[in-house]
């Protein structure tokens, strides 16, 4: 479960912290907010992380998640390198103790659609999504994730069907890169979506949003890691669809 911040003396501890976005977001509100620092780089939040928290995050890391994240942060560029300041978004969200699991009642069919639209509508960089059953239904809800990412999409059963392969084609028209592979030797199970800064885990498959119970559940970044190298693993060995 994803855990929310923890406060002393006025300061955030990152390290209770899920995810690297979050625990930067920490450091940058002690030294912003806390502290009234202004223009923090990337170099000196990888520093306080490690000196002070005993957490490894490279400042080039640092850089390219403030780089997707960009609405939690203001940016220069000083003796070539980034330096930031934390903005209002960025204050809500660390401060934020929104619960990490959302409940998807079948009853409440057209705000669980939303839920799920929106949290993909979030999603950034390079998306890997797992789900072990595909059909038209998956690609039409992957509309709403935005265009600008790279997508890869893993799955294991595909209902074939000439809908299917029209979405298919849109998709790869208009994202800034999509690819569907299916595998034939992988135990597929889990339905999973990781993109650059989070993981969320879903209780149904996409096709099934919103006609059974589920939950979806947003994971820690140490089980993201360790899901990420079995994606990669596994898509390397599978096959472009169709």
């Amino acid at each position: 479960m994803m855990t929310t911040a923890s406060k002393t003396d006025d300061t955030i501890d990152p390290v209770p912290l899920d995810s690297d976005l979050d625990r930067i977001l920490a450091i940058l509100y002690n030294e912003n907010v806390v502290h009234k620092k202004v223009w923090i780089s990337s170099l000196v939040i990888s520093n306080i992380l490690l000196e002070t928290h005993g957490l490894s995050i490279h400042w080039r890391s640092i850089d390219k998640l403030l780089n997707l994240n960009k609405e939690y942060v203001d940016r220069r560029k000083r003796n070539k390198r980034w330096e930031y300041y934390l903005l209002s978004a960025g204050i809500e969200k660390i401060m934020s103790n929104e619960s990490s699991i959302t409940l998807i009642n079948p009853a409440e069919a057209m705000q669980a659609t939303i839920s799920l639209h929106s949290l993909f509508s979030k999603l950034k960089g390079i998306v890997c999504i797992c789900d072990p059953y595909l059909d038209d239904a998956t690609l039409e809800h992957i509309e709403s994730v935005p265009k600008n990412v790279e997508l890869k999409l893993l799955t294991k059963t595909i209902r074939d069907s000439g809908k299917l392969r029209r979405l298919l084609s849109a998709a790869k028209s208009d994202f800034n890169k999509f690819e569907l592979r299916k595998t034939t030797t992988a135990p597929l199970h889990d339905r999973y979506i990781i993109d650059v800064s989070d993981m969320i885990i879903l209780g149904t498959s996409i096709n099934g949003f919103p006609k059974k119970q589920c939950f979806i559940v947003r994971t820690g970044d140490d089980i993201r890691r360790a899901t990420k190298k079995t994606f990669d693993s596994i898509w390397s060995t599978s096959s472009q669809w169709p």
